[in-house]
């Protein structure tokens, strides 16, 4: 989490060709990146349960969102995003196989970019250690 955190911004402005947040306010961007990094940390599987909470306390056990609360507009991202993270076991198996590859593939690339920073590597994201699992 910490290496996309740091990546965001730099992926945002490093080449002008790309930088679609050109056109905002500093105050905008700043809002932008905020979301942005709200949006990565949902992924972090290590907060899955506190997000699900979260939302149990709005939905089922609570009064629901409250659309003009920003802490619950961001929850909303925040768990559409997670949805969109963890959809792949809903898929066809060989879809799904495929998609499990491409991950397994994202985690080895953060281990090879966190041993290049002379960062210990994650759990599960050293290619020369760990043994992927998939079929």
């Amino acid at each position: 989490a910490v290496v996309s955190t740091q990546s965001t911004g730099y992926l945002l402005t490093s080449d002008e060709r790309y930088n679609f947040c050109s056109g905002l306010s500093t105050t905008e961007f700043k809002r932008f990146r905020f979301l942005l990094i709200e949006a990565v940390l949902a992924t972090d599987l290590k907060k899955h349960f506190d997000f699900l909470a979260q939302l149990n306390a709005k939905t089922v056990d609570g009064e629901g969102m409250d659309w003009e609360n920003a802490e619950d507009r961001i929850l909303a991202l925040q768990m559409c995003i997670k949805l969109a993270d963890i959809n792949a076991p809903c898929k066809e198996f060989d879809l799904h196989t495929q998609w499990t590859r491409r991950i397994v593939d994202e985690f080895y690339q953060q281990g090879d970019n966190e041993a290049e920073l002379g960062m210990s590597v994650s759990a599960y994201m050293n290619r020369h250690k760990d043994e992927p699992r998939v079929p």
